[in-house]
């Protein structure tokens, strides 16, 4: 069949021939093919108007829905007559513009090249930037800036064009160069708030926080009311750590934009950086509600729910973020936490390696992978990437604590020292960087040093339950029970869950003669962790100095089910046995305690005694001379009293 452009063709060369002719209009077959041509052309004007009208109302429809925030309702309306063939430039234009600001670059660029196909040099600079920034996002640096030496050649809106190169080179990292470039745009019109506003980020590429601050200010300055520029000073001071400002920037940015999906991500990384972990969810659950196919957005709430312990919904939002984009490196960050958190090292390993590919210049990524491999106590490997890290951000206090826990293990305090300085110096705000220090110190038996740091620790952060803990384990060591206790009495009272601090306070007060106390404290202890083998066998030992033998076998028989191997606790449940003359029950525990400890002399003491007791005097002696063999003093009186 004849399609309808064919046919147009023909009628129309017909009519333009039969008219210039000498025949009579009459003439039947002149008057025919004239006839069949005149209408012909009725039906092409009727069918056009139709067309015109139907792509004006796609256009007018795709517009309302645009300005509702019902991006799919307006893509779809746009799309109707697009893909019925009655697609204008105008569709192609709209249906890009709300593309690109779904996201959805690789479809933008598409209409974008289709409009600018068709109008060259006249079309406007949003579209012209929109199609090269598309380029950006798709990572065709090389495209982009094809197109930009283009219309650089061709005159055409330099300020703009500086403008989006400027861009382009920030994509690339190329920080000082892309500042350069921002000054060109500006200098030839400065009047444009969101110039001021991108070089803001640069600058902060740069490490220049107080320039790019007064950038994004500027830009405010210029036009308040201007979403994005709201936005960019909201992301510096979150950076700062002014969150409130960042707050009303933000909220400002919302106010003026309440379809822009970044802007509620922007309120969740504020809420994340500021600690409010299920507020952060809020925002990215709003964000990801208007966009849903924003793979950056999913890798923020991953985040979050990694914070919050549940890896499910974060395995979930990794694995939506990286179907929807998997280029985005934070996702194999978060994924190697995910799996770093379940104690799934070595497949944890290729996720961190995967993002450092992705970026090769972001150190947290370098210090997740050597954390890994601390974790698999393979520290020689770990120490080269700790420090690789340290290469890239050389003020980061987290980074030196943790090379110093590696070589820490590596018993090289030297050096494990010389890091927990550094963590101090770039970060005096973190209690677990004195108390590493002091830690340290308290290895190599310099006690007097670690309490100086833990000191300096607790002016600044007075209310640290950890740094009461570390001072009163210090004061232990120096043999200063009565200060031991009071600092372990601090610990308690700044962190009633401390359970450590009860552990070693019910020590001191054993110590000291004070049971009744010292069972006390490691009854709280228990209550917090159930699953100490040490404090069961320790309050057992001081049952049986009380003499309440059956709360004792009660106590070490649990410690024993926690750990079935320890000697000690045989050996104390055969003196609660002892006590309470079941004597075959304790010479069988002290038996079972040789066997795991043959150097021990407590148990051949102790079944010296039930041998006394037995009146079985040759064996009784047997195991005195054990005792006083294997260095037990006490067996000595013994030996003299009976077996001499």
């Amino acid at each position: 069949m004849t399609s309808f452009f064919t046919q147009y063709i023909i009628y129309a060369s017909l009519y333009f021939k039969v008219t210039g002719s000498e025949l009579y209009l009459f003439e039947p077959n002149t008057f025919t093919v004239k006839f069949n041509c005149f209408l012909f052309f009725i039906c092409l004007h009727v069918v056009f108007s139709c067309h015109a009208q139907n792509a004006e109302n796609c256009l007018h429809e795709g517009n309302i829905k645009a300005s509702l925030g019902d991006d799919a309702g307006a893509i779809a309306a746009y799309s109707s007559c697009i893909e019925n063939g009655q697609g204008t430039d105008e569709l192609y234009r709209a249906r890009g513009r709300i593309y690109y600001r779904s996201r959805a670059y690789k479809n933008a660029l598409a209409d974008f090249s289709y409009y600018l196909g068709k109008n060259k040099y006249s079309a406007d600079t949003t579209i012209i930037l929109r199609h090269i920034y598309s380029k950006l996002k798709l990572n065709d640096y090389s495209g982009a800036e094809a197109e930009i030496k283009r219309y650089l050649n061709a005159g055409y809106v330099s300020d703009s064009l500086n403008y989006i190169e400027a861009a382009r080179l920030y994509f690339l990292k190329q920080y000082q160069e892309s500042v350069s470039y921002f000054d060109k745009a500006i200098q030839m019109a400065g009047n444009k708030a969101n110039y001021y506003a991108d070089r803001a980020f640069a600058k902060m590429g740069m490490e220049d926080t107080a320039a790019a601050l007064a950038d994004a200010e500027m830009a405010v300055h210029i036009n308040p009311r201007d979403s994005y520029s709201q936005f960019v000073l909201s992301f510096i001071h979150n950076y700062c750590g002014d969150y409130e400002a960042a707050f009303d920037h933000i909220d400002e940015a919302i106010y003026l934009d309440p379809f822009d999906a970044d802007y509620l991500n922007m309120r969740g990384n504020i809420f994340d950086k500021s600690g409010k972990k299920e507020e952060a969810i809020i925002q990215y659950n709003k964000a990801i509600e208007l966009d849903s196919m924003s793979a950056v957005f999913y890798s923020n709430r991953a985040d979050v729910y990694v914070d919050l312990d549940d890896t499910a919904k974060a395995l979930q939002d990794v694995l939506n973020g990286l179907r929807l984009d998997s280029t985005i490196d934070p996702l194999y960050n978060t994924y190697g936490r995910i799996l770093q958190s379940q104690a799934r090292y070595k497949e944890a390993i290729p996720m961190y390696q995967q993002a450092i590919t992705l970026d090769t210049n972001e150190a947290v990524y370098y210090n997740n992978l050597a954390n890994i491999y601390s974790n698999l106590e393979d520290y020689k490997t770990a120490i080269p990437i700790f420090l690789k890290a340290i290469a890239l951000d050389s003020s980061n206090g987290d980074y030196y604590y943790d090379l110093a826990d590696a070589f820490e293990e590596l018993e090289d305090y030297d050096e494990a020292i010389s890091n927990s300085l550094l963590a101090i110096k770039y970060d005096n705000t973190d209690e677990y960087h004195y108390s590493q220090l002091g830690r340290l110190y308290q290895q190599i038996g310099e006690y007097s040093k670690g309490l100086v740091v833990v000191n300096e620790g607790l002016q600044r952060l007075p209310e640290s339950s950890r740094l009461c803990f570390r001072q009163g384990h210090l004061y232990e060591e120096v043999d200063d029970l009565s200060n031991a206790i009071l600092s372990y009495s601090r610990a308690i009272i700044r962190d009633s869950t401390n359970s450590d601090a009860y552990f070693r306070r019910a020590y001191c007060f054993e110590i000291k003669g004070n049971s009744s106390v010292a069972v006390d404290d490691y009854t709280r202890y228990i209550s917090l962790d159930s699953t100490d083998a040490d404090a069961y066998n320790n309050r057992g030992m001081i049952y049986n100095k009380l003499q309440q033998y059956e709360l004792a076998i009660t106590d070490l028989n649990k410690a024993l089910l926690l750990s079935p191997d320890d000697p000690i606790v045989y050996d104390n449940r055969g003196d609660a046995y002892s006590g309470l003359h079941q004597y075959e029950e304790a010479l069988s525990d002290y038996e079972r305690c040789l066997i795991l400890a043959p150097d021990n002399c407590n148990p051949h003491y102790g079944m010296g005694m039930i041998y006394v007791k037995m009146k079985d005097l040759q064996k009784a002696c047997f195991h005195f001379n054990e005792a006083v063999r294997l260095g037990c003093e006490e067996a000595v009186d013994k030996v003299r009293e009976r077996c001499e």
